[in-house]
């Protein structure tokens, strides 16, 4: 599919100028198809086509897949024809020290047009990640808080963090384990799947996000944090990451009256880190 960024976005505007310069019947192909999709874009018609996507694809994705990837695919392959025909033997001479193949005129104009296609990759992820950095050594700002976790060299270390620092655990070291994947707070990446996470390790997630719902009165708030900290330290979770704003009242108290977690770990970023004993 052709994505909206980077320089692919381009190769559709060269695909569509192509085209309309070509000759006239190609240019009433494309009139046409221009009305048939903005018809089905801009119409309840348009309906039947969400309903056939899965959930794995926007809204959006309709627009980048009808008129996008079909007018560059078209167009390269009508590029593609000029530039085998270019490449072979017209009327009996020879071009280029082609001669007469038109086979290999076409493998020469697919070569030429697929390495055209694969430098028109996506930038979009490159420049996110050079916004994202705030370190000398290259770690995003919300991946930097990892640097201070102690990971030894022959064995693994279980972490429950937030989903910022979560995306980036395992891209930093192989030997942090996580509880859960990002597919379970990006549900979009397991729209293929039929099997999904269980209630408990659902509200572990939201639970260490901050985001579950919490019971009213203090003192069962100060109960339910306590639950998910014995629970953690059953499970054998090394490292806990809080965002500095999670740790309010309540989790504070939860803290202050166990004995298996302590924050034992200064770090200059946003979050604090408590470690099993």
């Amino acid at each position: 599919m052709v994505r909206l960024a980077g320089q692919y976005l381009a190769l559709f505007m060269a695909a569509l100028l192509f085209l309309w310069l070509t000759e006239g019947q190609k240019r009433k192909d494309l009139t046409r198809y221009c009305f048939l999709m903005l018809f089905f874009l801009l119409t309840p018609a348009g309906l039947l086509l969400i309903r056939y996507q899965t959930s794995f694809y926007g809204h959006e994705n309709i627009w980048r897949l009808l008129p996008l990837t079909v007018v560059t695919a078209w167009g390269l392959a009508a590029a593609e024809g000029k530039v085998s025909e270019a490449l072979t033997r017209p009327k009996g001479r020879k071009r280029f020290g082609v001669n007469g193949g038109r086979g290999l005129g076409e493998a020469l104009g697919l070569v030429i047009l697929s390495a055209l296609l694969w430098l028109c990759g996506s930038l979009s992820l490159g420049s996110v990640i050079t916004e994202e950095k705030s370190r000398m050594d290259g770690l995003p700002k919300e991946a930097a808080v990892l640097a201070d976790l102690e990971i030894p060299e022959d064995d693994f270390v279980y972490l429950l963090a937030p989903d910022e620092v979560s995306e980036w655990a395992r891209i930093y070291s192989g030997r942090l384990l996580l509880p859960y994947g990002r597919n379970l707070y990006e549900p979009e990446l397991s729209a293929f799947l039929y099997d999904t996470y269980d209630w408990e390790m659902e509200s572990f997630h939201d639970w260490i996000n901050g985001i579950g719902e919490r019971p009213e009165d203090e003192e069962q708030a100060v109960s339910w944090e306590a639950d998910f900290l014995e629970t953690c330290a059953h499970a054998g979770y090394h490292y806990l990451i809080f965002a500095r704003e999670r740790v309010d009242g309540a989790l504070k108290q939860a803290l202050a009256c166990q004995d298996r977690y302590r924050e034992e770990i200064v770090t200059d970023q946003p979050y604090r880190i408590y470690t099993l004993r």
